[in-house]
């Protein structure tokens, strides 16, 4: 088999969603839907744990909310280098302190706002690929990096 442009390439890097709300992921896949990476889905933890294996997983997006509430703090124990953001309706001080005190990338409140996702999920999948981040257009408002959190 000759090599080609297409068999030489990396696969591209997942983020994973954990959430069972069937809304949520409906409104997860429209704000994230991109050419940089895959998105794939998971009900729970043990879901999460099984899509773990063998991925170039780069994100997690965890909705604190529903089984998910488990899972961002195992996830945080066991990131490796994976980017971890929380969603979640009880979104307090505490619990973003929490979040980033555990190397997490950041707590999004319910309902999130989909730039706002977007924004954070793009910022970590660079990062995570090492990579430039897109200038903001003027007026969108700037885009940040997220802190490089050692493995």
């Amino acid at each position: 088999m000759q090599p080609t442009q297409d068999n030489l390439r990396p696969p591209a890097p997942v983020v994973l969603a954990i959430t069972a709300d069937p809304s949520h992921r409906e409104a997860i896949r429209h704000d994230l839907d991109s050419l940089y990476y895959r998105l794939e889905f998971a009900d729970g933890i043990a879901a999460a744990r099984r899509a773990l294996r063998g991925q170039a997983l780069a994100v997690v997006v965890a909705d604190a909310d529903g089984d998910g509430g488990a899972a961002w703090r195992t996830l945080l124990r066991k990131r490796g280098r994976r980017y971890v953001v929380v969603m979640s309706r009880q979104a307090d001080e505490a619990m973003w302190m929490e979040v980033l005190d555990k190397g997490g990338v950041d707590l999004l409140p319910k309902p999130f706002v989909p730039k706002e996702l977007r924004r954070v999920v793009e910022a970590a999948v660079a990062d995570w690929l090492h990579l430039p981040l897109p200038r903001p257009k003027p007026g969108q408002g700037q885009t940040f990096r997220t802190p490089t959190v050692a493995a």
